[in-house]
């Protein structure tokens, strides 16, 4: 498979499940932690996280679920981008 790597970690930042994902400071130590070991710069992972994680909510929009943590996490990345991180 062809493409960008940090599409692949994305998804950790929504995992195990909604209360672990955004228990206080988890997202932010996350990203650090994935960013170090993966040898992904951080803004580029916070933009993978901000689109896998918006993606997912509209698609749980379109099925009639409520986003969610999904929502959240979206926003807790675009937020960290907002602020030049």
């Amino acid at each position: 498979m062809y493409g960008e790597r940090g599409f692949e970690y994305a998804n950790l930042f929504c995992n195990p499940d909604g209360d672990s994902a955004l228990a206080p400071g988890r997202f932010a130590r996350r990203v650090e932690m994935v960013a170090q070991v993966a040898g992904i710069e951080r803004h580029r992972l916070l933009q993978w996280g901000l689109a896998w994680a918006g993606l997912s909510a509209i698609w749980m929009l379109e099925d009639g679920i409520e986003p969610g943590s999904k929502l959240e996490v979206a926003k807790l990345a675009a937020s960290a981008l907002g602020r030049g991180e």
